[in-house]
């Protein structure tokens, strides 16, 4: 039965939050070292293909090179989609429906804007670790931490311009994802409702169970299509979070960013690390809902 009532959403929006921290902690374990060859392209000045920002890697700090700020992806990543997916889902069922369903792609886009910019200030501090042990800035966890700290107090690791930056990369990624996510899991759905309806009448099969099957599996293609675009277009942005996270003190600001790269490195730069995103964020997206759709499943949120 679904839950109704603001302390039934938020019980769903609090377990929302664990089967999507659960799933993150499942994608980062396996598609940490696309993450790094990404970062590793985007700081590069000279334009680098995949296998060789991997030489570079490899040959500058060996093999480990691959999964570096990988506890830091772990422990940043978790809280953060865990925020991001519980009060997304909670603000979808309550703006959906105080707004009815005519407006339902309005909700989706303004719930995934509004918690994807609460949830880039818990990403952010882990975010700013993260790529600088990437580009070997720092060359240790506490190493990063002290220097961080050094520079500007606590204050420092949720920085203004990186807070900014996170936002303005996030919010269009999200809305774009879980919009298109939500469409094409509802014309799914509904595609498989209508096909085997019939079917399941005959062999009097539950039909919750096998839409929630169905849907598992559905999930991962609907998570990588959606996901792969919303990389693409967002691109631009992160580079310039990139370069701005791994070397602040080089900039006077956003505009200098953009700019700098604009004069020296040209279009081109604003889509470097491209290939390797996209390549990270498709099954990135497909175990993550894929996963995130089984532990929903398992906490029996509707």
């Amino acid at each position: 039965k679904e839950p109704r009532g603001i302390g039934g959403f938020a019980v769903e929006g609090l377990k929302n939050g664990a089967a999507s921290g659960l799933a993150s902690a499942s994608v980062k374990m396996l598609l940490q070292p696309l993450d790094v060859i990404k970062t590793v392209q985007q700081n590069s000045v000279e334009r680098l293909s995949i296998v060789g920002a991997v030489n570079e890697l490899i040959s500058t700090r060996g093999t480990s090179a691959l999964f570096s700020g990988f506890g830091v992806a772990v422990i940043g990543s978790v809280p953060s989609m865990a925020v991001y997916f519980g009060v997304y889902q909670f603000l979808k069922k309550q703006l959906v429906n105080l707004w009815g369903p005519k407006w339902h792609i309005l909700a989706y886009a303004v719930s995934a804007a509004l918690s994807n910019f609460i949830a880039a200030w818990f990403r952010v501090p882990a975010e700013i670790l993260k790529v600088r042990l990437q580009a070997n800035v720092y060359s240790s966890v506490l190493e990063g931490i002290l220097d961080i700290h050094k520079r500007g107090g606590i204050g420092q690791f949720i920085e203004t311009q990186s807070v900014m930056l996170q936002i303005i990369r996030d919010v269009p990624y999200a809305v774009f994802c879980l919009v298109a996510y939500e469409l094409l899991r509802s014309a799914v759905m509904k595609s498989k409702t209508d096909d085997q309806s019939a079917k399941l009448k005959e062999e009097n099969a539950p039909a919750e169970g096998q839409k929630k099957a169905q849907l598992g599996f559905s999930s991962m293609w609907i998570g990588a299509v959606s996901g792969g675009l919303a990389s693409l277009l967002s691109n631009p942005m992160d580079v310039v979070k990139t370069r701005w996270m791994v070397a602040p003190d080089k900039y006077s600001g956003i505009g200098d960013v953009v700019m700098h790269l604009w004069n020296t490195e040209g279009t081109a730069a604003f889509f470097k690390g491209a290939t390797a995103r996209v390549s990270q964020k498709m099954p990135s997206n497909a175990i993550f809902f894929l996963v995130f759709e089984f532990f929903r499943a398992l906490l029996g949120v509707v």
